[in-house]
């Protein structure tokens, strides 16, 4: 395995496990012993995709699964690792094409209509 590789599967075991705190690209470089410029171009050309955006791909998927539950919208925001409730519906509304609300809306509506079959 090449040692970008095996970078790059490190720092992303690492943001899987700690997603929903800050994760930022020069913490990351800093503990993988590495410069910010190059984990950034090898976590790219290797996963398709920045930091950034892996990190919010992550926080994305926790939302979506914790809006199954009555868990107020604001408290998913902060358990999912977003600073305020504001980005965290910008940010969603781009991932998934509407509001968290109206997420939550069809999710429950099609779940309703899976245990009515």
């Amino acid at each position: 395995m090449e040692r970008s590789e095996s970078l790059i599967r490190g720092v992303t075991a690492y943001i899987d496990a700690n997603y929903t705190q800050s994760v930022r690209g020069d913490d990351l470089a800093r503990r993988f012993g590495v410069s910010v410029s190059y984990l950034s171009h090898e976590f790219t050309r290797i996963t398709g995709r920045s930091i950034y955006d892996y990190v919010l791909s992550r926080r994305i998927e926790l939302a979506r699964e914790m809006m199954q539950t009555d868990m107020p919208l604001q408290e998913i925001a902060v358990r999912c690792g977003f600073r305020d409730y504001s980005n965290f519906l910008r940010v969603f509304r781009k991932a998934a094409g509407v509001s968290p609300s109206e997420f939550r809306r069809q999710s429950q509506a099609a779940g309703a209509g899976m245990q009515e079959a």
